[in-house]
């Protein structure tokens, strides 16, 4: 096997294994992509017309597997939560022997590229996912230009969306110095030296553009390119143009993830119909627990009772460390973890508005959060397959969910009171931001951002102290992962990271 062919593997074949080896005719009972399949397929059987669709359906659901439908390792959403102050691998995902596993890794805040322990850990595989991600977008939109004139150009206009997504999830999970590294169809590799985080933040709002450039007709994928361009450029700090980006969003727009065992719509919107696909349900089994107040300084997700991150006890495992108990996002529960996640949404734009608003020192940013928190209904209805138990709905006036939960009906938020100090407002927003957008993968980027933009020290933001698994005994100081080392091994331009900074 030559050199290329090996890294051909875990790169292009995330383009092409979304086929497996049955080929191209019967996507639906096909599985999802899973990253490295076990023979290569032939990328001649992709030379058309149909082939171009089957790319593109592939593509969506590797962007769905790479951020929530993979639990660990690889998972996105549930990794970005280990490192942030989400989710806690607790003693419940520790080795007997006191080893740490692919999440305790993470959760520790102890990864280190020449690590042994690291290199097979969650981490790695968020690496390869979400290059992944963009490895199989930039084939896709090749194939549909060659081979997919007749499909509606929007399709070309998703898949740039979704690689500027998976893009700014890299600069926001890893260090500085992330390569860029591009891929033709034919499978030749150009190997790109490591990017700076801003200057992968700038590439993304480039693929964002793209993307607003090639939606003539879906307006759902419009507004998942301005969040995400929004979403860049907050990382950036750079907050009005970021607040012009997501002017023009609905606050009842929502993008959803689907997993289900049914079949779903591979494109997940009503602006097209084009095939089916399905997608591996989210593992809840596998994610840890809900944190609270990890570290001494995480959120009170658990014991804040507020109902957008209600996450009820589940079980109680013993180990040999103890008995640990387990507390899952009820949000995640609904019909055996086939709930829709939602990567991105209306309410996330006015978040940006009113982080905007507080930038330039206007009252407005309570007024937002405000209109946010009373503008909204609770109902209840039953949940599918499961008489005893209701989904609790928060809804906008069209009836558009932006999130459910398993437990009471609950009427209305109750409005904010401004706590007078521009620390508290920070303090209020951001909290705001974590609980409105509870494991969507937002929380680990703005602590990042709580210590780059707002000077924050990193012992205020992440958390501290012991550490309840593993056999060190306390948190490290990382605040991002490292580039895994097989980077350094296959990629000769890439150097490894420039700063561990956040």
């Amino acid at each position: 096997m030559t050199l290329r062919r090996r890294v051909f593997q875990p790169l292009l074949v995330l383009a092409l294994a979304a086929l497996g080896a049955t080929g191209c005719s019967d996507l639906i009972e096909t599985d999802p992509p899973t990253g490295v399949g076990a023979t290569t397929p032939d990328p001649d059987a992709f030379n058309n017309e149909q082939g171009a669709l089957e790319l593109y359906k592939g593509a969506v659901n590797k962007f769905r597997e790479a951020t929530s439908g993979r639990i660990t390792p690889g998972g996105y959403i549930v990794m970005s939560g280990m490192l942030g102050d989400e989710l806690s691998a607790g003693r419940f995902n520790t080795a007997t022997n006191n080893a740490f596993t692919s999440t305790t890794v993470v959760d520790s805040r102890r990864m280190s590229t020449g690590d042994p322990s690291s290199l097979s850990s969650g981490y790695e595989e968020v690496w390869r996912q979400l290059h992944g991600v963009r490895m199989q977008a930039m084939t896709t939109i090749e194939a549909l230009r060659r081979f997919g004139p007749n499909h509606p150009r929007d399709l070309t206009g998703h898949l740039f969306a979704l690689w500027g997504m998976a893009e700014v999830m890299l600069a926001n999970f890893f260090c500085s110095g992330i390569p860029l590294t591009t891929v033709d169809f034919e499978g030749s590799l150009n190997y790109a030296a490591g990017s700076t985080s801003v200057e992968v933040y700038e590439h993304a709002i480039a693929m964002f553009d793209s993307a607003l450039a090639n939606t003539p007709d879906s307006v759902n994928f419009q507004n998942l390119a301005r969040i995400g361009k929004g979403w860049a450029l907050l990382n950036l700090g750079r907050f009005d143009a970021a607040a012009q980006a997501v002017a023009a969003v609905p606050t009842d727009f929502v993008y959803k993830n689907l997993h289900s065992h049914a079949v779903v719509n591979a494109i997940g919107t009503p602006n097209f119909t084009a095939g089916t696909s399905t997608s591996t349900p989210h593992q809840i089994s596998n994610m840890g627990t809900v944190a609270d107040r990890e570290g001494g300084v995480g959120l009170p997700y658990r014991s804040s009772g507020d109902p957008r991150t209600i996450s009820p006890q589940v079980r109680a495992a013993v180990t040999s460390s103890g008995e640990d108990v387990v507390y899952k996002p009820a949000r995640w529960m609904v019909d055996g973890g086939n709930t829709p996640i939602i990567m991105a949404s209306g309410v996330e734009a006015r978040l940006i508005e009113a982080e905007a608003a507080l930038a330039r020192g206007s009252g407005d940013w309570l007024t937002i959060l405000n209109r946010l928190r009373t503008a909204g209904t609770y109902t209840t209805e039953p949940v599918p397959g499961d008489p005893t138990a209701v989904d609790t709905i928060w809804a906008l006036g069209d009836g558009a969910v932006l999130f459910t939960s398993v437990g009471a009906p609950i009427v209305g938020l109750p409005p904010l009171e401004d706590p007078g100090t521009l620390d508290a407002r920070i303090d209020l927003l951001f909290q705001e931001r974590a609980y409105w957008l509870f494991l969507t993968g937002r929380r680990h980027a703005d602590m990042r951002r709580l210590i780059r933009q707002y000077g924050r020290p990193e012992t205020d933001v992440f958390p501290q102290g012991a550490y309840p698994a593993g056999p060190i005994g306390s948190y490290g100081t990382d605040v991002n992962a490292p580039a895994p080392a097989s980077e350094l091994v296959f990629n000769l331009k890439y150097k490894g990271c420039f700063d561990r900074q956040a």
